[in-house]
């Protein structure tokens, strides 16, 4: 083989593995890109946060989660991975309503916050207790739904159902598609001297 087939046969070979190099990194590339965007990644994180909102130097609404993950892509959006509590107070500090779930996610603009997985929502005025597995807070209406089962907790009975509405201090509410009720009976006397 004379000298200018041999360069020319090495320049071959340099040029094909820097292609094979270009276009294996362009598909790396791409790959990241691609992961990035399909995935979003939190702009900011914070663990143990309290969130307080008050009106007039009062007290309305204070949040606590283990942990909080803010997006905003593709739209600006809090995730509470970990679960998170909400306690609401009257215009007197009193405790209103609380609640309670595993997970959650706050959309901003919409002002919705969606709560899964064990919710529980306590009327702490007439002892209330609703559980659920889905409820949507919507704040901008005060008002929580849901259209999955629904177990109420009242002093006197409990109540079943499909699908539910309320205010959000679960003062006045409706069960969609109601399924039972059972009845609870407090023996009065309990407790008292039996002579």
């Amino acid at each position: 083989m004379n000298y200018f087939k041999k360069v020319y046969f090495f320049k071959s070979i340099h040029v094909l593995i820097s292609c094979m190099l270009f276009f294996s990194c362009k598909n790396e590339m791409e790959k990241i890109t691609s992961f990035a965007q399909n995935d979003t990644i939190p702009v900011e994180t914070g663990i143990d946060i309290e969130y307080i909102y008050s009106e007039n130097a009062t007290t309305k609404t204070i949040m606590t989660a283990p942990v909080m993950n803010r997006y905003e892509i593709p739209e600006a959006f809090t995730e509470l991975p970990k679960g998170f509590k909400v306690e609401m107070f009257d215009s007197l500090g009193n405790p209103n309503s609380i609640i309670t779930a595993k997970w959650a996610r706050k959309y901003d603009q919409s002002q919705l916050l969606e709560a899964k997985y064990n919710v529980v929502v306590v009327d702490c005025v007439d002892n209330k207790t609703l559980n659920t597995q889905h409820l949507i807070w919507d704040e901008g209406n005060d008002k929580i739904y849901s259209d999955k089962f629904v177990k109420i907790t009242t002093p006197d009975k409990i109540i079943f159902g499909d699908g539910f509405e309320s205010d959000q201090n679960f003062n006045e509410y409706i069960i969609l598609q109601p399924k039972g009720e059972i009845l609870l009976t407090r023996d009065k006397d309990k407790g008292e001297d039996n002579n």
